[in-house]
């Protein structure tokens, strides 16, 4: 495996859409101006995205924020969602 590290999430989405890179994900808080964008250019290349737990992400909600991403192309998701899946990440939200 080999792990890259680009600072932006627009950026790594886009790699994964364009096949550059298998997957991208994130198991911290990302905005939705962050991710939007990026989401769309992966699905409309036929790419899945997600949060850790299978959730699909919505936007412009009260909350602008998502705990994660998993993103990659279609055949390797199931696996790469399988190994993260199962996460239980701490709530980074304060009510």
């Amino acid at each position: 495996m080999n792990v890259i590290d680009r600072n932006s999430v627009a950026y790594r989405l886009a790699l994964v859409a364009s096949g550059a890179v298998d997957a991208a994900l994130a198991l911290n808080s990302k905005n939705d101006w962050d991710l939007a964008a990026g989401d769309l250019i992966v699905r409309e290349a036929g790419g899945r995205v997600s949060s850790h737990d299978g959730q699909t992400l919505m936007y412009n909600t009260a909350r602008p924020s998502h705990r994660s991403f998993v993103a990659s192309g279609p055949l390797i998701y199931d696996a790469l969602f399988s190994r993260v899946g199962q996460l239980k990440l701490r709530s980074q939200h304060t009510d």
